[in-house]
């Protein structure tokens, strides 16, 4: 096995490739994607380690989609997620973090 960073740098190139494309996307193919990276530069993502982490980052990213918001708009952020959905009754932290404890059961 290669030590020189590829394989996981490997990760986090085919997350950025994959993560841009998916709302415009139905499907994706990640061996595609990584086929095409070593193409460039071998080892990329170069052990099932790496590869069963693409898989869960990108699930958890269609779970819960992006948490980044700008810091010029965190106070309003903050003050939506605080409001309760009227049917649910959850506010908008605590429905998150119901949707990561229950991935996190799901990961083990």
């Amino acid at each position: 096995m290669c030590s020189d960073g590829a394989g996981r740098t490997g990760v986090y190139l085919a997350l950025d490739f994959i993560l841009e494309k998916l709302p415009n996307e139905t499907h994706i193919d990640i061996m595609h994607t990584i086929r095409r990276l070593r193409q460039c530069r071998p080892h990329m993502v170069s052990n099932p380690v790496h590869l069963r982490s693409l898989f869960e980052i990108i699930i958890y990213h269609m779970a819960c989609g992006t948490t980044v918001v700008p810091i010029s708009e965190l106070s309003n952020k903050i003050e939506s997620m605080a409001e309760r959905d009227p049917v649910t009754k959850l506010t908008g932290f605590e429905a998150e973090f119901k949707v990561e404890v229950k991935r996190d059961k799901s990961m083990n």
